[in-house]
Formats: C-alpha cells, structure tokens, sequence
C-alpha cells in the first residue's frame, strides 16, 4: 500500500459487475489515490502534482473534499487510515523514514502515541482507536533487526504479533482486532500472510508472478488487496478479493492498473487506477 504517489506508475486491467464505481479526482491534481475507507465511508487519500513534495492528504466524503493540517510539513501527507471519528494515520512523504514522523491525528491534534519501541510506524485506525503499526523491538542499537506488527489499543494495551521474518509491514485489520493482514520481507523475498487466532497464514493470490500484497480484512475474514503480474521490472497490478477460499479479481473497466488499498466491514473498497488521463482514486460498493 506504501508510497502510491511515487511509485504507482508502473503498476492491467474488469471491477466485478456487483459493484458501483465512483470514480473521483481532486482537481488540479494529475494523481488521486484513496487509500483507506472507514466503517461510514469516509475515505482517506493523498493527490499530488506529479512529484513528493506536492502531495497532499485529503479526506473525501459525499462528494466533498477537506484538508486535515496536522502539525508536518504542508503538501507532503499521506494519510493511510481513517475511522468514522475522523481520527487519521499517516507519516510526511518527504521524510524518507516513515518511521519518524508517522502520526495520529484527531479533533485538530497531532499526536505521536507513547510505545515501548523504537520506529513505530502506524497504518490503520479502527473505529474504537485501535492502532495497527509496526515498529522494531530491539534494544537500542539494533535497529530494523526485529520489525513486527503490533495492535495499541486506546487503552495502551499492546499487542504484538512476530512471524519471524525480522521485518513485517501490515495493512489491514478487521473492526475489532481479530484479523490483520500484511505482507514480510526475508531471505525468500515477500510473502503476505494474515492472522487469526495466534496463527499467521501464507496467502499468494494464483495469478501473482511477483507478489501478493493483502490491503484488508473483514470480521468475517474476507482479504481484499493487490496482486502484481508481469515481471519484478514491469510489474503489473490488478485488486482482488479472497472470501471463503475463492480468489476474484477485481479490477476497474478500461484502467490499464488497479490496486486495491483498503476496504470496510460492510464490503466497500477503495483504491488507485490508472488510465491514459491519469491515476484516479475510486470507491466500489458491492
């Protein structure tokens, strides 16, 4: 899901016929991508002129945009995940370490919540304030030794969740913390995987040529996210859905890229495609 504003230029096509599209662009922009969707809809995103340092975070609800501000360099924002709060995730673009300035950002407060580890880096926000991140755990001097997927809960409860790959990048969980997705990185290269009940789970999508890369899941445990064909120089990338075993892809009519970034509990999902006009955000309701 990471960094769409700078790398989603190479990433082939038809969005599954039950599904509404909406597609949308903030004007004056040459790129548009939603990144997250909380419970009511309300979407989260980052557009940009065509370089980093134009980037901006936006909220998009009914039709209407809004510009958080939080307190990081203006036009450099990317928010990855919303709640029906409006509470927001997200980390300044231009940093070049995402660790080191990813935020919360609430009723016009930006926050950095306390974390007994070093390089916490937060993704997603559910509905009661639980944030899911990733983050090393080492002592200090050992940095990027041991980065692995935790839960926080507004409450400070902390709950860490290690594969053993030594480095973990999530991107989903469900309403209540019992499913998260993601994907690793280690000596075979990437493998998604998603979590359940204290067990984490290979998942490869069967047309993947390069990699799976799982955006979300549901309570009820079905995975959206992206799968990228081709060849690692020219890959190409098309959304999918995974529920009750069955894998169903899901991509947006006449793109020649779609890439799913996140849905919600009641099956809306929202992502990027990209045509001969642009990159476009879009939202698909079932």
């Amino acid at each position: 899901m990471r960094l769409f504003i700078a790398a989603f230029l190479a990433v082939q096509p038809c969005l599954a016929a039950a599904a509404s599209l909406t597609s949308f662009d903030l004007p004056g922009y040459s790129t548009t991508c939603a990144t997250a969707i909380a419970s009511n809809g309300a979407v989260t995103g980052t557009a940009s002129r065509g370089s980093i340092k134009s980037a901006t975070g936006f909220i998009f609800i009914n039709g209407h945009f809004s510009f958080p501000k939080p307190d990081e360099p203006p036009g450099a924002i990317e928010f990855t995940g919303i709640n029906t709060s409006l509470a927001l995730v997200g980390f300044d673009l231009e940093s070049g370490e995402l660790a080191s300035t990813s935020f919360v950002y609430q009723n016009g407060r930006t926050l950095v919540p306390p974390l007994a580890a070093s390089s916490a880096s937060f993704y997603r926000i559910t509905d009661d304030g639980t944030l899911l991140g990733s983050a090393n755990f080492e002592p200090a001097g050992q940095i990027g030794s041991d980065v692995a997927v935790f839960l926080l809960s507004a409450k400070g409860k902390l709950t860490k969740l290690d594969d053993g790959s030594g480095f973990m990048v999530p991107e989903g969980v469900d309403e209540h913390g019992d499913r998260v997705v993601g994907y690793s990185f280690g000596p075979t290269g990437y493998a998604a995987w998603s979590y359940y009940q204290g067990a984490f789970t290979t998942i490869a999508a069967p047309e993947a040529t390069v990699m799976t890369a799982e955006a979300a899941v549901t309570g009820k445990g079905v995975i959206y996210g992206t799968f990228y064909a081709g060849t690692a120089a020219n890959p190409v990338a098309h959304g999918f859905v995974l529920q009750h075993g069955t894998y169903t892809v899901l991509n947006v009519p006449g793109a020649d890229d779609t890439q799913i970034t996140d849905a919600n509990e009641s099956g809306q999902f929202v992502g990027c495609y990209k045509d001969k006009t642009g990159v476009h955000g879009f939202i698909a309701t079932p």
